[in-house]
């Protein structure tokens, strides 16, 4: 009868080297799910419409709901033996049972599968407002689309990155991770740095001045979109801003 060896010293310390420590694990991807794209493209756009009051009680209902989510999941790991590599979809069958587990499983793929793909589109926006605000510098009117179908194609070219990048391996993932980190940060930064900037007076921006009195911006003013032509409402709004 053969019996396999213990795992050297050596083999331990490599087998707890690809694993993600508190930092790379938990806080990057939680900035990185708060400070999303939906984030920086919507939240002026809800602002300006449902005003500034408005506007955060929609972040106070959307953060009531995480908050009681996630203190749900962790009482139910503080109340029982789970393993280092399982994740929510394991905790909540091991602990609620299969049925209940398979129900909240099958949510929370939906859930991940609706907020990629808003991502993606998203980002694609951001590189149309991109290109659009790069030729009207210049004085050239473009729609920032390219051909008929830019946006399907380019949603497909980004997806099929994200999912090359993750079969390579969740070590190229974290590099990535955490370069597109940085960069969202560093333009959190430059907002923080105009905001001193127009506070003190040094520069103006191009606020209207209707833009500059907080009485005006305070409550809600519903206007028809420019692109679809409908007037949103509250629950609209709560709808743009919940996924992020």
């Amino acid at each position: 009868m053969t019996t396999t060896p213990p795992p050297s010293p050596t083999q331990q310390q490599q087998v707890q080297v690809h694993q993600l420590d508190t930092l790379h694990g938990v806080y990057f991807p939680c900035i990185q799910s708060i400070l999303g794209v939906i984030l920086f493209l919507r939240l002026t756009h809800i602002t300006s419409q449902a005003g500034c009051l408005f506007t955060s009680l929609l972040i106070l209902i959307s953060s009531a709901s995480t908050l009681f989510t996630w203190s749900s999941l962790s009482a139910i790991v503080t109340n029982g033996q789970i393993e280092s590599s399982s994740g929510p979809y394991y905790i909540i069958s091991r602990t609620l049972g299969a049925d209940i587990g398979c129900s909240l499983g099958l949510l929370y793929y939906i859930g991940n599968t609706l907020s990629c793909s808003m991502f993606v589109l998203g980002a694609v926006e951001a590189v149309q407002h991109s290109i659009r605000a790069y030729y009207a510098r210049w004085g050239y009117g473009f729609s920032g689309h390219v051909f008929r179908w830019d946006v399907q194609v380019l949603a497909i070219v980004l997806v099929v990155s994200m999912a090359g990048c993750v079969h390579v391996g969740t070590k190229y993932v974290t590099l990535f991770s955490n370069l597109f980190l940085g960069v969202t940060l560093a333009s959190v930064l430059c907002m923080c740095v105009g905001c001193a900037l127009f506070a003190m007076g040094l520069d103006d921006g191009n606020l209207q001045p209707y833009d500059r009195s907080f009485g005006e911006n305070l409550w809600p003013r519903y206007e028809p979109d420019p692109y679809t032509g409908m007037i949103p409402n509250f629950f609209s709004c709560l709808a743009l801003i919940y996924p992020c």
